[in-house]
Protein backbone atom coordinates (compact mmCIF):
# COMPACT_ATOMS: atom_id res chain seq x y z
CA UNK A 1 0.00 0.00 0.00
CA UNK A 2 1.38 3.44 -0.88
CA UNK A 3 2.36 5.82 1.89
CA UNK A 4 1.88 9.54 1.30
CA UNK A 5 2.61 12.92 2.82
CA UNK A 6 1.45 16.46 2.03
CA UNK A 7 4.10 19.06 1.31
CA UNK A 8 3.83 22.84 1.17
CA UNK A 9 5.39 23.32 -2.22
CA UNK A 10 4.39 23.11 -5.83
CA UNK A 11 4.75 19.62 -7.29
CA UNK A 12 7.61 20.55 -9.64
CA UNK A 13 9.76 21.83 -6.77
CA UNK A 14 8.96 18.83 -4.60
CA UNK A 15 9.86 16.42 -7.38
CA UNK A 16 13.05 18.27 -8.30
CA UNK A 17 14.31 17.83 -4.73
CA UNK A 18 13.14 14.22 -4.41
CA UNK A 19 14.59 13.18 -7.79
CA UNK A 20 18.05 14.66 -7.18
CA UNK A 21 19.88 11.33 -7.23
CA UNK A 22 23.20 12.87 -6.25
CA UNK A 23 21.70 14.21 -3.01
CA UNK A 24 19.05 11.76 -1.84
CA UNK A 25 18.53 12.92 1.71
CA UNK A 26 15.02 11.62 2.26
CA UNK A 27 15.80 7.92 2.57
CA UNK A 28 15.45 6.40 6.03
CA UNK A 29 18.42 6.35 8.38
CA UNK A 30 20.78 3.47 7.73
CA UNK A 31 20.23 3.52 3.94
CA UNK A 32 23.04 4.97 1.85
CA UNK A 33 22.87 5.58 -1.89
CA UNK A 34 25.09 6.41 -4.78
CA UNK A 35 24.57 6.76 -8.50
CA UNK A 36 26.49 3.84 -9.97
CA UNK A 37 25.89 4.45 -13.67
CA UNK A 38 23.42 5.91 -16.12
CA UNK A 39 19.99 5.25 -14.60
CA UNK A 40 21.50 2.93 -11.98
CA UNK A 41 21.22 3.48 -8.25
CA UNK A 42 23.08 1.54 -5.56
CA UNK A 43 21.50 1.17 -2.13
CA UNK A 44 23.39 -0.02 0.94
CA UNK A 45 21.54 -1.04 4.07
CA UNK A 46 22.41 -3.46 6.80
CA UNK A 47 24.50 -6.15 5.11
CA UNK A 48 22.96 -5.65 1.65
CA UNK A 49 24.33 -3.85 -1.37
CA UNK A 50 21.70 -3.61 -4.12
CA UNK A 51 22.08 -2.04 -7.53
CA UNK A 52 18.90 -1.30 -9.43
CA UNK A 53 17.69 0.66 -12.43
CA UNK A 54 15.90 3.94 -11.80
CA UNK A 55 13.76 5.86 -14.27
CA UNK A 56 12.91 9.53 -13.81
CA UNK A 57 9.77 10.79 -15.58
CA UNK A 58 9.65 14.59 -15.36
CA UNK A 59 6.27 14.78 -17.13
CA UNK A 60 4.49 12.49 -14.65
CA UNK A 61 6.73 13.66 -11.75
CA UNK A 62 7.53 10.03 -11.02
CA UNK A 63 10.70 8.11 -10.19
CA UNK A 64 10.55 4.31 -10.44
CA UNK A 65 13.25 1.91 -9.29
CA UNK A 66 13.89 -1.80 -9.48
CA UNK A 67 11.18 -2.54 -12.05
CA UNK A 68 13.30 -3.31 -15.11
CA UNK A 69 15.01 -6.47 -13.89
CA UNK A 70 12.33 -8.01 -11.73
CA UNK A 71 14.16 -6.81 -8.63
CA UNK A 72 13.07 -8.09 -5.25
CA UNK A 73 13.20 -4.47 -4.04
CA UNK A 74 11.20 -1.99 -6.08
CA UNK A 75 8.89 0.96 -5.85
CA UNK A 76 8.20 4.43 -7.07
CA UNK A 77 7.86 7.98 -5.83
CA UNK A 78 5.33 10.32 -7.34
CA UNK A 79 4.52 13.92 -6.57
CA UNK A 80 0.89 14.87 -7.19
CA UNK A 81 -0.34 18.42 -7.71
CA UNK A 82 -2.99 19.65 -5.30
CA UNK A 83 -2.84 23.38 -6.02
CA UNK A 84 -0.62 26.41 -5.56
CA UNK A 85 2.16 25.49 -3.14
CA UNK A 86 0.44 22.23 -2.21
CA UNK A 87 1.26 18.70 -3.32
CA UNK A 88 1.43 15.13 -2.09
CA UNK A 89 4.37 12.75 -2.24
CA UNK A 90 3.28 9.12 -2.61
CA UNK A 91 5.60 6.11 -2.29
CA UNK A 92 4.74 2.41 -2.55
CA UNK A 93 7.67 0.12 -1.79
CA UNK A 94 8.06 -3.63 -2.28
CA UNK A 95 10.75 -5.60 -0.44
CA UNK A 96 13.47 -6.07 0.45
CA UNK A 97 13.12 -9.79 1.19
CA UNK A 98 13.13 -10.76 4.83
CA UNK A 99 11.98 -7.33 6.05
CA UNK A 100 8.50 -7.16 7.55
CA UNK A 101 5.78 -5.05 5.96
CA UNK A 102 5.56 -3.12 9.25
CA UNK A 103 9.25 -2.20 9.02
CA UNK A 104 8.97 -1.20 5.35
CA UNK A 105 5.98 1.02 6.18
CA UNK A 106 7.94 2.61 9.04
CA UNK A 107 10.84 3.30 6.63
CA UNK A 108 8.45 4.95 4.19
CA UNK A 109 6.82 7.06 6.89
CA UNK A 110 10.26 8.24 8.01
CA UNK A 111 11.32 8.94 4.42
CA UNK A 112 8.20 10.99 3.76
CA UNK A 113 8.70 13.12 6.87
CA UNK A 114 12.32 13.76 5.88
CA UNK A 115 11.24 14.51 2.30
CA UNK A 116 8.77 17.16 3.49
CA UNK A 117 11.48 18.63 5.73
CA UNK A 118 13.98 18.72 2.85
CA UNK A 119 11.51 20.56 0.63
CA UNK A 120 10.72 23.04 3.42
CA UNK A 121 14.43 23.63 4.11
CA UNK A 122 15.15 24.16 0.42
CA UNK A 123 12.33 26.67 0.04
CA UNK A 124 13.19 28.65 3.18
CA UNK A 125 16.88 28.89 2.28
CA UNK A 126 16.18 30.20 -1.25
Amino acid sequence: MPRSCSIRADADTGFEIAADLANIAWLPSGVDTEVSGPRLLRLRFRDRDVEMPIAIDWVRLCAEWGADRGADYSGWLRVLRLGDNASVVSVPLHGPPGVSRTRVDAWMDEALVVSASEVHAELTSA
